[in-house]
């Protein structure tokens, strides 16, 4: 900038140093050809001057300043392993979430299946004791509850598992049951000998 400036002063010197040097030689040539002719050399020496200093005058241009730009691409990383990050938490806990499903379902199953199991066990181990307790002895029908109460207790009190058992127009005394017929005559048996009369009969 300070040179471009002493150019132009110096150029500028040099013009009015021309000017002067002009309108003097005018005013001299003036007196012997006239002022006339000598405005109209003036004029024309005037417009050489102003072109030759156009042509010397350098043009000022505005000095372009190259701005290096600087991306910073931190922020814009930090969001994205944020964003990928909060993706991945997303897919663990819904993963977690399916195994924890999935156990509870086992687990569900599982407990249905023993339940079954259970029952079914129950139910073959009911069966089985119906079979194997068939038997059963008949001692007296009677058509008065009160009677068939009355035996039913004193059979009881001399060690015998008496039943009794209450249908619409009588009432039935039993003994037993039993899992095998040898023990169910072995009882009816021991009924006989103490005066009790009995029927040996199967479940149903």
């Amino acid at each position: 900038m300070e040179g471009d400036r002493r150019i132009q002063f110096i150029l500028m010197g040099t013009a009015v140093a021309i000017f002067v040097f002009s309108y003097s030689l005018g005013y001299f040539i003036g007196k012997e050809a006239g002022f006339e002719e000598a405005k109209q050399k003036f004029d024309i020496e005037k417009q050489k001057l102003l072109k030759t200093i156009a042509a010397l005058s350098p043009v000022s241009q505005p000095r372009v300043e190259n701005k290096v730009v600087v991306v910073d691409n931190t922020k814009e990383k930090t969001e994205h392993s944020v964003a990928e990050e909060k993706v991945k938490k997303e897919i663990s806990q819904e993963k977690k979430k399916i195994v924890e499903e999935k156990k509870k379902e086992l687990a569900s199953t599982s407990t249905k299946q023993e339940k079954k199991s259970t029952v079914k066990l129950k139910s073959k181990e009911t069966t089985r004791e119906i079979k194997e307790k068939g038997y059963y002895l008949q001692v007296g029908v009677f058509k008065n509850k009160t009677n068939a109460i009355k035996l039913a207790s004193q059979l009881k009190e001399k060690g015998f598992n008496s039943k009794t058992l209450f249908y619409d127009k009588y009432t039935v005394v039993t003994v037993g049951y039993f899992d095998s017929k040898e023990k169910a005559l072995s009882v009816q048996k021991l009924l006989k000998n103490i005066g009790y009369k009995s029927i040996l009969k199967r479940r149903k």
